[in-house]
Order: C-alpha cells, then structure tokens, then sequence
C-alpha cells in the first residue's frame, strides 16, 4: 500500500478517535523519496547495462549517481534535470528536461517517481 494512501488512513483514524495530529502520522508516512528511477539499456540487446555511468545535472553543476542495474537520483527534490549516461564502447546520451514534481496529500509532497531507460547504441 501507497505512503499516500496510508496517510490518509491514519489522518481519519485520528480524527476518528479525537486526538492526535497529522505532524505525528505524517513524520513516520513520509519517508525519503526517490524522484527519479534510471536504468541503461543495451540499445542493439535491449539487456541493462549495470557499470554505465550516470550523472544527474542541475544547471552547471553534475552529481554522479550511485547504482548498479538502476540509478537513482533526486531524493525529495523536485525540478527540471538533465540525465547523462555513457560506458566504455557506447556513443554517450543525454536526456534534457527531465521534470519531477510532487504531489500533495493530507501531510506531505509526495514526488511523483519518473522511470527512465537511457538506450545507449554500441560505438562504431
């Protein structure tokens, strides 16, 4: 079950049962976020490519991204980002414009995850 759709259940819970606040349901519904979800793809293979490199880029300053099959990236961060992917013997790739944004509910903004598969295609 969704963070979003816990939090609403236990927000009428307590208004239910006449005490509480929603600051005190909301700090243990609301965990760290993941704003973006990256993966590199093999384009000629389709298989993932698990030691490509992947920077996430704000602007003029780049973030090198953690991650093995999947990279993740902009924990709780909503804005408009730039993904480069590149690994040795494939032609690199950028992704621009790249929007994460959040969504409201009872207690929190919740982002709203966005899933990327970066296709890389094999150098000539």
């Amino acid at each position: 079950m969704g963070a979003r759709v816990l939090a609403s259940m236990a927000v009428g819970l307590l208004s239910a049962l006449g005490g509480g606040s929603c600051g005190h349901v909301c700090n243990i519904l609301c965990p760290p976020q993941i704003g973006l979800d990256i993966g590199v793809i093999n384009d000629l293979t389709g298989e993932p490519l698990c030691d490509a490199t992947v920077y996430l880029i704000e602007g003029s300053h780049s973030h090198q991204l953690e991650g093995g099959c999947r990279h993740y990236g902009a924990y709780a961060q909503p804005g408009t980002y730039s993904v480069r992917a590149e690994r040795e013997g494939f032609v690199s790739k950028t992704v621009s414009n790249v929007r994460v944004v959040t969504e409201e509910n009872e207690c929190c903004s919740l982002l709203k995850t966005v899933h990327l598969d970066i296709r890389l295609s094999p150098a000539q």
